[in-house]
């Protein structure tokens, strides 16, 4: 099964900046594949605070403990904390696997840019490492039940 996104985007509208599919993969469930041939260094994801939800970290928590446990699931799903802020990711980003060894990704100082640090061809797997691109207390890093039963 093959779901085809088309990523049209202008400056001021960025989040994935790349043509991009979604497909089962070999690492976990559905994964996020280059519909394009990527030149090395070529932005791949950018924050836009005008799509993207930002939130801070007491926010963030404070709407994890009020929520209803599908919803909770959901915005875990699609969430992960970095530079000290909880993107809730609204585009297919969401759905990039983990991996420490097959990482094709740099992170900006920020966290809030991602480049590819090498070309990544048409048919790949875009693959991060949350152990390096997310906070260490990322629930996706570690478990968030500590910190919302706190």
């Amino acid at each position: 099964m093959l779901f085809l996104t088309t990523l049209f985007y202008c400056s001021s509208t960025r989040m994935l900046t790349v043509n991009t599919y979604l497909a089962p993969s070999s690492i976990h469930g559905v994964g996020l594949f280059a519909a394009e041939l990527i030149p090395a260094n070529s932005i791949i994801w950018q924050d836009n605070e005008h799509i993207d939800t930002i939130y801070s970290e007491g926010f963030f928590l404070n709407i994890c403990r009020n929520a209803h446990k599908n919803t909770l699931q959901h915005l875990l799903n699609c969430s992960c904390k970095r530079g000290g802020r909880y993107f809730y990711l609204t585009d297919n980003a969401q759905f990039m696997n983990h991996s420490e060894t097959l990482d094709n990704f740099v992170h900006g100082a920020s966290k809030s840019r991602v480049s590819a640090f090498h070309q990544i061809l048409k048919g790949d797997e875009l693959i991060c490492n949350y152990l390096s691109c997310n906070d260490p207390d990322d629930f996706h890093v570690r478990n968030i039940k500590k910190h919302i039963i706190e």
